[in-house]
């Protein structure tokens, strides 16, 4: 009998017949054996023979090596292939979700390389099995499988908060707060529109509130914003978060920022009362119109209705003003405001003191006052404010040089004084008479003056002769009009001031003019230039 031992396992193979002197025979067995070194020995009978053999085979492995977010909904993966046996690897399949996602050419004994593929991954928590498999037979199966457990967030939110600041009590124990954030997308899909909003969970009901929507971030963006949020007083954790429109994302550590806001307790009552004044013109006597507007609300906790009379009194140095002042009346029907309203006030011009007196709320010691400072003008009439301070100046101060002002080469800037509209008489060439009606409502608004017409010249303060020619000018008794346009003249009184004035526009016929077309162009520079001269006469 021939038998076969393999680490201490002894098989029969064969049974062998008597063989003769000399004579021979040979055995052909099939037996499976691991890879690697092993060693044989054959029996027959009692004669024993060693063998050694080696195996070869390859030994795949597989190892984890880092994942990549690349675009929205895709992911890298790498991992790293050896060939750890002794024999060249076949071709190796990588295999993911029963998926082939890669292939990867014969690998030499002791050679490893790195394999990447690209692996559609919704957002979210997932793991991942990456398997080689190779047709080759391999002396270890246990390392051919590698595990990724991946976190998904396309879109990554960073948020960064700064100092939250209490801004005011709105009523009933709460308050606004500003806070400052940045936002950053670190992820590699834009993050479509969001919120960056408060979350209160010390808190069981909605008064903790404040959300701001940010428009979509690209990869990489950012944005910088305020949120005016209302929390209770007191000290209060509340969380800065930032999500999608249904809060949808993921929470963790980058888009989430606890903060401590401590507001101060609110008072029951605290009354906030505020005025301003403008000046919105002047009657003609020179008194200028005051719109004083007020406002009042009760930031406290607890309401205070009721009705409350603001008296506005005038003080010129010291001095009531009879005939400025009124009352008004603000009425808080829900106890908190805020309300408002205004008055017209008829003042002099010079420093004027407004005093508003709504009296004291009882039983609290809180008053309802306020003091305003007003500086007004005289009204000058016939030029602009700032054009008449550098007219009226012939010192050749520092604030207006010498030759900056029109009219500093004179002894004596005039003016016009009037306590009712300056009258116009118009005469001549009804063409000429129409756009000199024009060029009155142009210039009227623009130097401050009011004019009414007039159909007598013995009624005008204003006499004008419009379309004439320079001989009836003279027939006029207008000598002195040898102008190209014509001529204007004024009379002042004792003090200076322009009482009267005359004004003559010739008939402009230029052929030079006619053929370029600046007809109308030279007789409406005419007729402002000879408006201004008489409404704002320098000496």
């Amino acid at each position: 009998m021939f038998g076969i031992v393999n680490e201490g396992d002894q098989t029969e193979v064969a049974t062998i017949p008597a063989l003769s002197g000399g004579e021979s025979t040979t055995l052909l067995f099939d037996i499976r054996f691991d890879t690697g070194p092993q060693q044989l020995k054959l029996q027959v009978e009692d004669a024993v023979s060693l063998v050694a053999l080696d195996l070869l085979a390859s030994d795949v492995s597989i190892a984890p090596i880092s994942y990549q977010l690349i675009s929205d909904g895709l992911v890298l993966i790498t991992v790293e292939l050896a060939n750890n046996g002794t024999l060249v690897t076949r071709p190796v399949q990588l295999i993911t979700y029963n998926n082939v996602v890669a292939t990867v050419q014969p690998i030499e004994p002791g050679d490893s390389e790195m394999v990447g593929f690209y692996l559609p991954l919704l957002t979210g928590s997932h793991q991942v099995e990456v398997t080689a498999s190779s047709d080759e037979r391999e002396a270890k199966l246990s390392n051919n499988v590698a595990t990724f457990d991946i976190d998904v967030d396309y879109v990554s939110l960073s948020l960064r908060a700064g100092s939250a600041q209490a801004q005011g009590f709105i009523r009933g124990g709460t308050a606004n707060i500003l806070i400052d954030f940045s936002v950053s997308n670190l992820g590699v899909a834009p993050s479509g529109d969001f919120l960056v909003a408060v979350a209160c969970p010390e808190i069981p009901d909605a008064t903790c509130v404040g959300e701001t929507r940010v428009e979509s971030l690209a990869p990489g963006g950012a944005f910088s914003g305020v949120i005016d949020a209302v929390v209770p007083q007191g000290v209060t954790g509340i969380v800065l978060f930032a999500g999608d429109l249904e809060y949808g994302y993921r929470w963790g550590d980058a888009n989430t920022i606890p903060i401590t806001v401590d507001v101060p307790l609110q008072p029951d009552i605290d009354p906030v009362f505020a005025s301003e004044a403008e000046l919105v013109g002047y009657y003609s006597n020179g008194d200028a119109a005051i719109n004083v507007t007020t406002s009042l609300r009760n930031d406290g906790a607890e309401p205070i209705p009721g009705d409350y009379l603001i008296a506005i009194t005038c003080f010129k140095d010291e001095e009531v003003v009879s005939t400025c002042g009124d009352v008004l009346t603000l009425e808080l029907t829900d106890g908190y405001g805020p309300v408002s309203g205004s008055v017209m006030l008829r003042s002099p011009s010079g420093e004027i003191n407004l005093d508003l007196d709504g009296g004291e709320i009882v039983d609290v010691n809180k008053t309802i006052a306020d003091e305003i400072e007003v500086s007004i003008p005289e009204r000058i009439v016939g030029i602009d404010r700032g054009l008449w301070r550098c007219f009226s100046d012939t010192t050749a101060s520092d604030e207006f040089p010498r030759g900056s002002c029109s009219g500093r080469d004179g002894d004596v800037v005039s003016k016009w004084s009037q306590d009712e509209p300056v009258t116009i008489w118009i005469n001549g060439l009804s063409a000429y008479s129409e756009q000199f009606q024009d060029t009155l409502q142009e210039l009227a608004p623009q130097m401050n003056f009011t004019y009414q017409l007039v159909p007598d010249a013995r009624r005008a303060d204003i006499e004008v002769y419009v379309g004439i020619t320079e001989e009836d000018a003279r027939v006029l008794g207008f000598g002195r009009c040898d102008g190209f346009w014509g001529c204007t003249d004024y009379e002042t009184d004792e003090n200076g001031e322009v009482v009267a004035g005359e004004i003559v526009i010739f008939e402009i016929n230029d052929a030079g003019l006619r053929q370029l077309g600046l007809i109308n162009e030279s007789i409406r520079y005419a007729m402002l230039h000879s408006m201004m001269q008489v409404m704002v006469p320098l000496g």
